[in-house]
């Protein structure tokens, strides 16, 4: 058993400590505190916050570092009673060496309780003790070190570390020109080996696996030829790199298939104890035909429309990746919906897992035109008179593009804008046209422009609080008869749309009428 743990404790010392220290103060005496990952079964991680993943069957090692500074170099040092926080998540806890300098002591006995007898030189020892990992959780250490010249003793507390359970994977691969690639997609009538996915560093720099056996109750599924290269053999990469054993796999026909590897771990001097990993593999048909459900396809701006690929035979491996060759007119989820962005052409393709392609062109249009609106059905303009129209097309994703024209253009003109220019009096009707033949009109009246404006004030005097309507008549006859009302000054009177003056203080101010063609005639007011 000592040999064991001298041949641990330099294992550990090889190890560089991965941990953030954290540095406690005590009478003179300063404690650094690490975590080293000497974990000999399942996959173990160290990482700064102190957080450890344990092994499968939660009874692997894991050792606390312990590195005290300012020791009387004269005294003797023992450390006892560690003691774990949580019971829960440690099963078992051993003094495992106490090392100083280069040179190194190592004592070692299940009983927690015997003391360990710390040698100190120029200051400076270290310790460790491992631990036992048997759940997940958090926990923190207390231990006591005691001065055995002066009987004193000092007792300390390790920061908290985390436990979190990781189980060893494995997985299929197969041959290729440049090596073994993992796969995720099994064929049948093809070899597949399977490695178990181990990547600890403890022995050598690497977990060591003794062997493993492969065990399935599916029929359908050939176990090959067992390949041994050593007696202990190293897990292997993803690329192949390591030596190792292997356990070649075909499939008859496309089945599912639970699988269970025996993993025999060697490290730390313990051989051949075993983890059973469990996991369904799928085997899958060949490839032979893939189709697109449509070589090309219109959709609607904003709308979508489904693409679906079509494997054959049916127990091929049916999954496909889905992508736009242009994402700014159309994109594509993974289940083959397209929507339409902008209105063009882009390419859709469906690509399977062996890289075969197929592809639909699909153009993305705006929607037809339902109907036209335009700002005003009914307009009243004088000679001369310019003013602009403005048409709308539903839905608001069709085009908005329209043709204007005019029934009589000696009357009215209308421009490709909409501004409509009254030439002659008389009606004529202003169409705006969509793109598919959808139609709206507004009937202009042309009249002759105003040639005088009168009020039926001149001038008007007023009390402040009173009111009263002007009211403006325009020359000749049939012209438009509206006009703008404005005021000179607001803080003495106020003007309606509709001419009613109202007096807001003492003083005097104008109110002025102008007609559409800019006519002009104004009333004095005087409040007081």
């Amino acid at each position: 058993m000592k040999k064991l743990f001298k041949c641990m404790l330099a294992l550990s010392m090889m190890l560089t400590l991965l941990c953030v220290p954290n540095r406690v103060e005590a009478k003179g005496i300063s404690v650094t505190y690490s975590v080293r990952g000497d974990i000999h079964n399942g996959k173990a991680k160290i990482i700064p916050d102190k957080e450890i993943w344990y092994a499968v069957g939660g009874k692997e090692y894991q050792s606390i570092s312990i590195d005290f500074d300012g020791l009387n170099k004269d005294h003797d040092y023992e450390i006892l009673n560690v003691k774990a926080s949580n019971t829960k998540v440690i099963g078992k806890i051993w003094i495992n060496s106490i090392w100083y300098d280069e040179d190194y002591i190592v004592s070692y006995d299940p009983d927690i309780d015997d003391i360990v007898e710390t040698y100190v030189r120029n200051g400076k020892a270290s310790a460790s003790f491992s631990i036992a990992p048997k759940s997940p959780g958090s926990t923190y250490f207390t231990y006591v070190l005691k001065d055995k010249k002066t009987g004193q003793k000092f007792t300390y507390k390790t920061p908290t570390i985390t436990l979190k359970k990781k189980k060893v994977d494995f997985h299929a691969y197969h041959k290729e020109a440049k090596g073994y690639k993992k796969t995720d997609v099994l064929l049948t009538g093809v070899t597949y080996d399977f490695y178990p996915d181990v990547d600890n560093y403890v022995l050598n720099g690497k977990i060591n696996v003794h062997g493993f056996d492969f065990t399935t109750k599916n029929s359908n599924l050939t176990v090959l030829a067992y390949k041994t290269a050593n007696d202990v053999i190293q897990t292997r990469s993803a690329s192949g790199a390591a030596d190792g054993n292997t356990i070649s796999v075909k499939a008859k026909k496309a089945t599912k298939a639970a699988v269970t590897m025996e993993v025999r771990f060697a490290g730390l001097g313990e051989v051949g104890r075993p983890s059973y990993l469990t996991k369904t593999f799928t085997f899958y048909s060949p490839l032979k035909t893939m189709k697109m459900s449509a070589a090309t396809k219109t959709v609607e701006l904003g709308k979508t429309a489904s693409l679906k690929a079509t494997i054959s035979p049916s127990t091929a491996y049916q999954k496909v990746a889905w992508s736009s060759n242009n994402t700014k007119v159309a994109t594509v989820d993974k289940n083959g919906n397209v929507k339409g962005v902008t209105p063009g052409v882009t390419s859709i393709k469906a690509k399977a897992y062996n890289g075969k392609t197929v592809t639909c062109k699909v153009t993305v249009k705006r929607p037809a035109a339902t109907k036209v609106q335009l700002s005003t059905t009914k307009k009243t303009m004088y000679k001369g008179q310019k003013s602009s129209l403005k048409a709308s097309v539903l839905p608001s994703k069709a085009s908005q593009n329209v043709t204007w024209s005019s029934s009589n253009k000696k009357i009215a003109t209308v421009d490709k804008y909409g501004k409509v220019s009254a030439k002659a009096t008389g009606s004529v009707t202003i169409t705006a046209k969509s793109l598919n033949g959808k139609k709206a009109q507004c009937i202009v009246k042309v009249v002759n422009a105003p040639s005088k404006v009168t009020l039926n004030y001149k001038n008007k005097t007023l009390k402040k609080g009173s009111s009263f309507t002007l009211k403006a008549t325009l020359a000749p006859k049939g012209t438009i008869q509206t006009v703008t009302w404005s005021t000179s000054n607001k803080n003495v009177v106020t003007v309606s749309a509709k001419g009613k003056v109202t007096a807001k203080k003492k003083g005097t101010a104008y109110i002025y009428a102008r007609s559409v063609n800019g006519k002009k005639v104004s009333c004095k007011i005087v409040v007081r």
